[in-house]
């Protein structure tokens, strides 16, 4: 039992994940020959795909899941290298464990004052995901996708009944008045609750002064998402985001925003940005696009 920034949608994946060691190859900075970075026209496209979590032993989103560790690698690796002009987070995940979330967050707040970072959301940017999202400088996203989810959840299954029914019982033996709080064996005491719902408003403070931080906007209008998910046009309008497109054009506008030498302004939630101007060398990026994501 832990707590998790998820969406409720997604609390089973997280619950099934069991955490794997992190391989030498990883430790190592190697991927087994596979390019550690996708890189397209000088940008470095890091995806989130799945549950998020800690550690998963691989670099790149696999099984249903991302790493947090893996992604700090990605994005650390393209801010050092000077080959990178920007990078594009592009995520589809309904968020995912606490544990080693807000380092990353940090790094990509802070990651802001040397390269360009854009967030596209396609199609879900939830939780610990939209968290992830927040910290760059411009959240894009398209008309269906969604962004928000902003908060916490923990869940407690109370198995006595169950075992009482098929006539077993189990017997705690512990030292520490609150080494045994929560398990689930018994129903959850009123005392353990209550601590266990401290920990959670004490993590959904954590969680939205940080989002209020990275996207400039009031603690108060964090928390009166209430957790919702918004679509589209109406992400927009609550600060979550800050444009509608498609995918395929939110690469092609930060390819054009780089090539004009535009370094973007910290987020605003009604601000609108003008258009950079558009180099006739630009790539095509549908296509460009179709490579990196079929890697």
């Amino acid at each position: 039992m832990f707590p998790a920034l998820v969406h409720p949608a997604h609390f089973h994946s997280l619950a099934s994940f069991k955490e794997q060691p992190t391989p030498a190859a990883m430790q190592s900075g190697q991927a087994g020959g596979q390019a550690i970075v996708h890189t397209v026209a000088g940008i470095a496209i890091v995806s989130v795909a799945g549950v998020t979590v800690h550690r998963n032993g691989a670099i790149h989103p696999t099984g249903g899941t991302s790493s947090y560790e893996g992604l700090q690698i990605q994005i650390q690796m393209a801010l050092d290298n000077p080959d990178v002009r920007g990078i594009m987070l592009d995520l589809n995940s309904g968020g995912g464990e606490v544990a080693g979330l807000f380092d990353l967050v940090d790094l990509i707040y802070e990651g802001r004052a040397q390269k360009p970072i854009w967030a596209l959301i396609d199609e879900t940017g939830a939780s610990a995901a939209y968290a992830l999202a927040s910290a760059a400088h411009r959240i894009v996203m398209p008309r269906t996708a969604q962004a928000g989810s902003i908060g916490v959840v923990l869940g407690h299954v109370d198995m006595s009944s169950a075992m009482e029914k098929a006539g077993l019982s189990v017997t705690l033996i512990h030292a520490g008045a609150r080494k045994v709080d929560g398990n689930q064996f018994a129903p959850l005491s009123a005392e353990a609750k209550a601590r266990l719902q401290a920990e959670v408003d004490q993590l959904y403070s954590l969680l939205t002064s940080t989002v209020a931080r990275n996207r400039a906007i009031s603690e108060s209008a964090v928390r009166n998402t209430q957790a919702a998910l918004f679509t589209g046009q109406h992400a927009v309008k609550a600060g979550l985001a800050d444009e509608v497109m498609a995918s395929h054009d939110a690469l092609q506008a930060f390819y054009d925003h780089l090539n004009g030498q535009r370094r973007p302004a910290a987020p605003r939630a009604h601000a609108q940005q003008a258009a950079a101007p558009v180099s006739a060398e630009r790539p095509a990026f549908r296509s460009l696009a179709a490579k990196v994501y079929g890697s």
